[in-house]
Protein backbone atom coordinates (compact mmCIF):
# COMPACT_ATOMS: atom_id res chain seq x y z
CA UNK A 1 0.00 0.00 0.00
CA UNK A 2 1.46 3.77 -1.02
CA UNK A 3 1.45 6.17 2.09
CA UNK A 4 3.31 9.27 2.11
CA UNK A 5 6.64 7.43 3.07
CA UNK A 6 6.98 5.50 0.39
CA UNK A 7 5.89 6.72 -2.54
CA UNK A 8 7.28 8.29 -5.19
CA UNK A 9 7.67 12.19 -4.65
CA UNK A 10 5.93 14.36 -7.47
CA UNK A 11 8.03 15.27 -10.54
CA UNK A 12 8.20 19.28 -10.77
CA UNK A 13 6.22 18.77 -14.27
CA UNK A 14 3.23 16.94 -12.14
CA UNK A 15 2.97 19.55 -9.38
CA UNK A 16 2.78 22.39 -11.92
CA UNK A 17 -0.23 20.43 -13.66
CA UNK A 18 -2.04 19.90 -10.19
CA UNK A 19 -1.22 23.77 -8.87
CA UNK A 20 -2.68 24.87 -12.57
CA UNK A 21 -5.91 22.90 -11.51
CA UNK A 22 -5.32 20.45 -15.25
CA UNK A 23 -4.34 17.45 -12.78
CA UNK A 24 -5.16 16.29 -9.22
CA UNK A 25 -3.64 14.12 -6.98
CA UNK A 26 -5.52 10.89 -5.91
CA UNK A 27 -3.62 8.88 -3.56
CA UNK A 28 0.04 9.31 -2.80
CA UNK A 29 2.02 9.46 -5.87
CA UNK A 30 -1.18 8.49 -8.49
CA UNK A 31 -1.84 11.71 -9.99
CA UNK A 32 -4.38 11.51 -12.92
CA UNK A 33 -5.91 14.08 -14.77
CA UNK A 34 -8.65 16.03 -13.24
CA UNK A 35 -11.27 15.35 -16.07
CA UNK A 36 -10.91 11.72 -14.70
CA UNK A 37 -12.08 13.04 -10.94
CA UNK A 38 -14.89 15.17 -12.47
CA UNK A 39 -17.70 13.23 -10.69
CA UNK A 40 -18.11 11.31 -7.53
CA UNK A 41 -18.64 7.92 -9.33
CA UNK A 42 -15.49 9.11 -11.05
CA UNK A 43 -13.03 9.67 -7.57
CA UNK A 44 -14.50 6.61 -6.14
CA UNK A 45 -13.23 4.42 -8.79
CA UNK A 46 -10.20 6.11 -8.81
CA UNK A 47 -9.61 5.00 -5.08
CA UNK A 48 -10.86 1.52 -5.76
CA UNK A 49 -7.55 0.63 -6.89
CA UNK A 50 -6.22 1.40 -3.11
CA UNK A 51 -9.04 0.96 -0.87
CA UNK A 52 -8.88 -3.07 -0.85
CA UNK A 53 -12.21 -5.02 -0.60
CA UNK A 54 -13.74 -5.37 3.52
CA UNK A 55 -12.75 -1.41 3.82
CA UNK A 56 -14.71 2.00 3.43
CA UNK A 57 -13.64 5.03 2.87
CA UNK A 58 -14.14 7.50 5.92
CA UNK A 59 -13.42 11.16 6.67
CA UNK A 60 -11.10 13.16 4.16
CA UNK A 61 -11.77 10.62 1.50
CA UNK A 62 -15.55 10.23 1.27
CA UNK A 63 -15.83 13.92 1.65
CA UNK A 64 -13.57 14.18 -1.58
CA UNK A 65 -15.71 11.10 -3.32
CA UNK A 66 -18.74 13.23 -2.91
CA UNK A 67 -17.39 16.92 -3.18
CA UNK A 68 -13.96 16.54 -4.75
CA UNK A 69 -12.56 18.98 -1.77
CA UNK A 70 -9.45 18.03 -0.05
CA UNK A 71 -7.91 20.30 2.91
CA UNK A 72 -5.35 22.95 1.70
CA UNK A 73 -2.08 22.06 3.35
CA UNK A 74 -2.74 18.42 4.15
CA UNK A 75 -0.44 15.79 2.58
CA UNK A 76 -2.99 13.56 -0.01
CA UNK A 77 -3.36 10.13 2.36
CA UNK A 78 -5.64 7.59 1.41
CA UNK A 79 -8.61 7.20 4.85
CA UNK A 80 -10.34 3.92 5.27
CA UNK A 81 -12.02 1.92 8.24
CA UNK A 82 -12.08 -1.92 8.68
CA UNK A 83 -13.39 -3.46 11.93
CA UNK A 84 -10.07 -5.16 12.84
CA UNK A 85 -7.16 -3.84 11.07
CA UNK A 86 -4.90 -1.30 11.35
CA UNK A 87 -2.55 -0.77 8.95
CA UNK A 88 -2.89 1.01 5.87
CA UNK A 89 -5.04 2.18 4.58
CA UNK A 90 -7.04 1.37 7.56
CA UNK A 91 -6.74 4.42 9.10
CA UNK A 92 -9.16 3.85 11.44
CA UNK A 93 -10.69 0.41 13.25
CA UNK A 94 -14.16 0.48 13.80
CA UNK A 95 -17.00 -1.60 11.93
CA UNK A 96 -18.81 0.80 10.07
CA UNK A 97 -22.79 -0.13 10.12
CA UNK A 98 -23.97 -1.16 6.37
CA UNK A 99 -26.77 1.43 6.17
CA UNK A 100 -24.56 3.93 7.20
CA UNK A 101 -22.64 3.77 3.80
CA UNK A 102 -23.32 3.79 -0.20
CA UNK A 103 -21.78 1.88 -2.64
CA UNK A 104 -20.38 4.66 -5.18
CA UNK A 105 -17.79 3.83 -8.37
CA UNK A 106 -17.72 0.20 -6.61
CA UNK A 107 -15.83 1.55 -3.72
CA UNK A 108 -18.20 1.16 0.03
CA UNK A 109 -18.25 5.06 1.57
CA UNK A 110 -19.65 6.17 4.57
CA UNK A 111 -22.68 8.55 3.87
CA UNK A 112 -22.87 12.39 3.56
CA UNK A 113 -23.86 12.21 7.38
CA UNK A 114 -22.11 9.75 8.62
CA UNK A 115 -18.78 11.56 7.09
CA UNK A 116 -19.53 14.62 8.50
CA UNK A 117 -19.97 13.43 11.82
CA UNK A 118 -16.61 11.14 11.49
CA UNK A 119 -14.82 14.57 10.80
CA UNK A 120 -16.35 16.75 13.48
CA UNK A 121 -15.19 13.34 15.80
CA UNK A 122 -12.02 12.20 14.29
CA UNK A 123 -10.37 15.34 12.41
CA UNK A 124 -9.66 18.49 13.38
CA UNK A 125 -11.98 20.74 14.25
CA UNK A 126 -11.22 23.58 11.42
CA UNK A 127 -10.55 21.04 8.73
CA UNK A 128 -13.77 19.00 9.98
CA UNK A 129 -16.06 22.35 9.94
CA UNK A 130 -14.80 23.37 5.68
CA UNK A 131 -15.57 19.59 5.01
CA UNK A 132 -19.42 20.08 6.47
CA UNK A 133 -19.32 23.16 4.40
CA UNK A 134 -18.67 21.14 1.29
CA UNK A 135 -21.02 18.36 2.13
CA UNK A 136 -24.02 21.06 3.52
CA UNK A 137 -26.42 22.07 0.44
CA UNK A 138 -25.62 19.33 -2.82
CA UNK A 139 -24.91 16.27 -0.35
CA UNK A 140 -26.44 16.87 2.94
CA UNK A 141 -29.36 18.41 4.40
CA UNK A 142 -29.91 19.55 8.30
CA UNK A 143 -32.81 17.57 8.94
CA UNK A 144 -30.38 14.45 7.54
CA UNK A 145 -27.40 15.51 9.81
CA UNK A 146 -29.50 15.86 13.14
CA UNK A 147 -31.20 12.63 12.57
CA UNK A 148 -27.81 10.86 11.90
CA UNK A 149 -26.64 12.87 15.31
CA UNK A 150 -29.48 11.18 16.65
CA UNK A 151 -29.21 7.42 15.34
CA UNK A 152 -25.32 7.46 16.60
CA UNK A 153 -25.99 8.78 20.04
CA UNK A 154 -23.86 6.16 21.71
CA UNK A 155 -20.31 7.27 20.04
CA UNK A 156 -18.26 9.47 22.40
CA UNK A 157 -18.23 13.11 22.13
CA UNK A 158 -21.83 13.07 20.31
CA UNK A 159 -23.00 15.97 22.89
CA UNK A 160 -19.98 18.11 21.11
CA UNK A 161 -21.05 17.43 18.05
CA UNK A 162 -25.09 18.05 18.35
CA UNK A 163 -23.60 21.32 19.44
CA UNK A 164 -21.31 22.27 17.23
CA UNK A 165 -24.47 21.08 14.51
CA UNK A 166 -26.99 23.32 16.41
CA UNK A 167 -25.06 26.45 15.88
CA UNK A 168 -23.93 25.30 12.42
CA UNK A 169 -28.21 25.02 11.66
CA UNK A 170 -28.03 28.75 12.54
CA UNK A 171 -25.14 29.60 10.82
CA UNK A 172 -27.38 28.02 7.91
CA UNK A 173 -30.09 29.74 8.43
CA UNK A 174 -28.34 32.91 8.61
CA UNK A 175 -26.28 32.48 5.27
CA UNK A 176 -29.64 31.19 3.48
CA UNK A 177 -31.30 34.52 4.52
CA UNK A 178 -28.95 36.75 3.96
CA UNK A 179 -28.04 35.35 0.19
CA UNK A 180 -31.81 35.87 -0.33
CA UNK A 181 -31.87 39.19 0.49
CA UNK A 182 -28.98 39.94 -1.24
CA UNK A 183 -30.47 38.96 -4.08
CA UNK A 184 -33.86 40.38 -3.43
CA UNK A 185 -31.96 44.01 -3.34
CA UNK A 186 -29.92 43.07 -6.61
CA UNK A 187 -33.20 42.44 -8.63
CA UNK A 188 -34.57 45.52 -7.10
CA UNK A 189 -31.40 47.36 -8.57
CA UNK A 190 -31.64 45.98 -11.88
CA UNK A 191 -35.27 46.95 -12.17
CA UNK A 192 -34.50 49.98 -11.05
CA UNK A 193 -32.08 50.33 -13.70
CA UNK A 194 -33.74 49.24 -16.68
CA UNK A 195 -36.96 51.06 -16.27
CA UNK A 196 -37.41 54.59 -18.07
CA UNK A 197 -37.80 58.44 -16.38
CA UNK A 198 -41.63 58.43 -15.26
CA UNK A 199 -42.38 54.56 -15.95
CA UNK A 200 -43.68 54.53 -11.89
CA UNK A 201 -46.13 57.33 -12.92
CA UNK A 202 -49.33 56.81 -14.84
CA UNK A 203 -49.65 58.52 -18.50
CA UNK A 204 -52.75 61.21 -18.66
CA UNK A 205 -54.80 60.50 -20.97
CA UNK A 206 -56.37 63.31 -23.59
Amino acid sequence: MATWRNSPELTNNERLLIHEGLYTEVAPGHVIEADLAGAPALRANQLLRHIPRGHIAVTFSACWIFTGWWPPGRMREVYAAHPKRTKPPAVYRHAVPEEFTRRIGGLMVTSPARTAVDLLLLEPLEEAMEGLLQLYGAHLTMAELRAHVDLEARRKKLPMVREIVNQFADYATWRRDTMIEAVREAAQETSGATSLPGDDHPSSSR
